[in-house]
């Protein structure tokens, strides 16, 4: 319940990876926070920041989930 999944709109197998481990975590559909990012190998820290972080600090807000999280898995290869 304090973990939030990460997965990237725009990648297919992120898609996939994300549901499976939330499903065998346990992890609330509440907890994916879906973006979209390009899946190119690097992304510039502004375009993360826009593409990632805020989007993050809005679902967390969205979904009443402010200040429970602890960690956040990545279920995505690029960018990195």
């Amino acid at each position: 319940m304090n973990t939030v999944v990460l997965v990237n709109e725009q990648d297919p197998e992120s898609l996939e990876l994300g549901a499976y481990y939330a499903t065998a975590r346990g992890i609330p559909q509440r907890n994916i926070v879906r973006v979209s990012v390009p899946t190119t190998p690097d992304i510039a820290p502004s375009a993360f920041t826009n593409l990632v972080v805020q989007p993050l600090l809005d679902h967390l807000v969205a979904m009443d989930l402010d200040g429970q999280i602890d960690f956040a898995a990545v279920a995505w290869r690029n960018p990195y």
